[in-house]
């Protein structure tokens, strides 16, 4: 019997929000599945205190800001998405950068920024930005304002990934790379592409190819995406 032939699908395992939003974005005419390993949930951001100012290491703080009432004021964010996010929902944005490390770097080398801060973070965060910034003399809390509950993925795409079904799987945290890679252990069909590489580090699961994005950006995992595809293409169905 001829092993079933499955077409090329781009599988996405963020918060069903942003897997959206990246689909639209890439524009890749495959088919898409959306199947979030993550569900966000938020809590009360709280008071901002005497904080003078507040940093954001993902879409997620912002949203627990606003839905806290908190839309104004100064903010330090990682990631252009992050960014965007801040300016849309009323902050002034001062510092960002493409990681946590260069967001840490560009506060400590800043001469117009002063503490204390606040760092709106998720459950699971990576960096100690806040005991970093505070050990070099910038005053900085954080405080948790969102989880990141693992969500079992659907049985039929991990049955699917481990019987070789050709995916481009891209992972975009730590976090996400280790639960796909616990939930599916093996997907021979698929060509992995981490986002960074503490992303990298974390990923454990057995794959066709598994690289890692030149730079940490959304741009750069898009063109991973766009190059993989064409060479999947050129590849064509394994019989």
């Amino acid at each position: 019997m001829a092993a079933q032939l499955h077409p090329l699908t781009l599988v996405l395992t963020r918060p069903d929000r942003q897997s959206r939003r990246f689909a639209e974005e890439l524009g890749l005419d495959l088919p898409v599945e959306i199947a979030p390993v993550m569900e966000i949930v938020l809590s009360d951001a709280g008071p901002l205190g005497d904080a003078r100012g507040v940093i954001f290491t993902s879409e997620n703080g912002v949203r627990a800001a606003v839905a806290s009432g908190l839309q104004a004021g100064e903010a330090h964010c990682v990631g252009a998405n992050t960014a965007r996010a801040a300016r849309e929902a009323g902050f002034e944005v001062r510092k960002t950068g493409r990681t946590a490390d260069e967001l840490v770097a560009a506060l400590l080398a800043a001469q117009d920024v002063t503490g204390p801060l606040l760092h709106l973070s998720g459950e699971h965060t990576r960096g100690e930005v806040a005991e970093r910034l505070s050990a070099a003399g910038l005053p900085t809390t954080a405080r948790v304002v969102y989880r990141q509950d693992e969500r079992a993925l659907p049985q039929a795409l991990v049955a699917r990934l481990r019987d070789g079904a050709p995916v481009l799987l891209p992972l975009f945290s730590p976090r996400s790379a280790a639960l796909v890679s616990a939930q599916v252990g093996r997907a021979p069909g698929a060509a992995v592409i981490c986002l960074s590489d503490a992303v990298r580090a974390a990923c454990t699961l057995e794959a066709e190819t598994v690289e890692t994005c030149p730079a940490p950006t959304g741009d750069a995992m898009r063109e991973a995406l766009y190059r993989r595809a064409a060479a999947k293409a050129l590849e064509g169905p394994k019989a």
